[in-house]
């Protein structure tokens, strides 16, 4: 399930604008904190960069929300 979500995501970010500009900066060396990952996928630290197309960022937060291994126990006990 997580490798088509990235496979979405990735796809997601050939289309956002925003990160075309930031493509072009990461390759001149002015992007800092981006990076690209083994797997190609643009991330701004080691976190993945999620961009919001397609309602993207809703459906991974609704699907790591409700997945059978997550857990999230809200904000008083985090």
């Amino acid at each position: 399930m997580w490798l088509l979500m990235i496979d979405k995501i990735k796809a997601a970010q050939m289309k956002d604008e925003r990160l075309s500009k930031i493509r072009g900066e990461l390759g001149l060396g002015k992007a800092l904190g981006f990076m690209f990952g083994d797997d190609c996928v643009l991330r701004f630290g080691y976190r993945l960069y999620v961009p919001d197309v397609d309602d993207l960022r809703k459906m991974v937060i609704t699907k790591a929300h409700h997945t059978t291994y997550i857990m999230h126990l809200g904000a008083n006990k985090m």
